[in-house]
């Protein structure tokens, strides 16, 4: 049985790529535009002449074209990562800030999970300024992430933390530029929502790092009690009191952990740690 034919749009594309790649630019332009006469919404043709325009310097009609195939793939962030490499950055927050505004703020939300912080920060921060919520919380935490923790706070005090997850990230924030009744606040207003057991955790976590260990311990205590199969929380309190040498609470809560959670790595190698400080090696199998 004969193959069926190629439908006349793939048959160009695939004439333009081999085109391309033999470095015959004028025939690829050429096909790639035939596309776009055809099929205007086709997002691939447009972003192929943005390369070959920045190839040969143009930069102009390069942006153009890029702009245009991320208009039609807004979420596409193979676009917006050439758009930075072959243009630069301010080209990118340019072309973002042609994006409806949630489109824009995906797109960076999207550069961020994508490692990409440069990118992510220049779209966030264009998206932001347009007013999107969702844009200033993502700049927050990639500030956050790289140790700008001023900053971070300075737009979750503008846009104010809701529910759990963001009122923990807007407490580290704080508590990293230096306001510790702001962050203690939001980690306690956070522990008793449904993220209790990781409120507790920062909590405990930002007292202990600024000098209050016998608070942070009175904070695991109270939350071991309300929330007894939770075996995060007593890893937490063990690293407590191994830390201040107390390595018999330490293995107690440990073991507990282990008990309730026989996986948890993270409890198996303090108990690991602990045991060797006593000068004991015997681990659960």
């Amino acid at each position: 049985m004969a193959r069926p034919a190629a439908h006349p749009v793939q048959a160009l594309y695939a004439r333009a790529m081999a085109a391309h790649r033999a470095g015959q630019l004028r025939d690829a332009l050429n096909l790639y535009t035939q596309i776009i006469l055809q099929r205007p919404q086709t997002a691939e043709a447009h972003f192929q002449i943005g390369r070959i325009h920045v190839g040969q310097g143009d930069e102009t009609k390069a942006f153009a074209a890029f702009q245009r195939a991320l208009e039609l793939k807004p979420a596409e962030i193979a676009i917006a990562q050439d758009i930075a490499k072959g243009l630069g950055l301010e080209a990118l927050g340019r072309a973002s800030a042609a994006l409806p505004v949630a489109q824009a703020a995906e797109l960076g939300l999207s550069l961020q999970k994508a490692v990409a912080p440069a990118l992510a920060e220049v779209v966030l921060r264009t998206a932001s300024d347009r007013g999107s919520r969702n844009a200033a919380l993502g700049l927050a935490r990639l500030l956050l992430q790289t140790c700008r923790a001023g900053e971070a706070a300075k737009l979750y005090k503008k846009h104010k933390p809701r529910g759990g997850p963001e009122e923990l990230q807007a407490a580290e924030a704080y508590a990293a530029s230096g306001d510790l009744k702001a962050a203690l606040r939001l980690a306690r207003a956070a522990s008793e929502g449904a993220n209790a057991v990781p409120a507790a955790l920062q909590h405990a976590a930002i007292l202990s790092r600024y000098g209050g260990g016998d608070e942070a311990r009175a904070v695991l205590d109270r939350a071991t009690l309300r929330h007894a199969k939770a075996a995060d929380l007593y890893v937490a309190r063990g690293q407590m009191a191994s830390s201040e040498g107390d390595q018999a609470a330490a293995e107690a809560d440990f073991d507990r952990a282990l008990a309730l959670d026989p996986g948890h790595g993270e409890a198996f190698r303090a108990l690991s740690a602990a045991r060797r400080i006593t000068g004991e090696d015997d681990l659960p199998a």
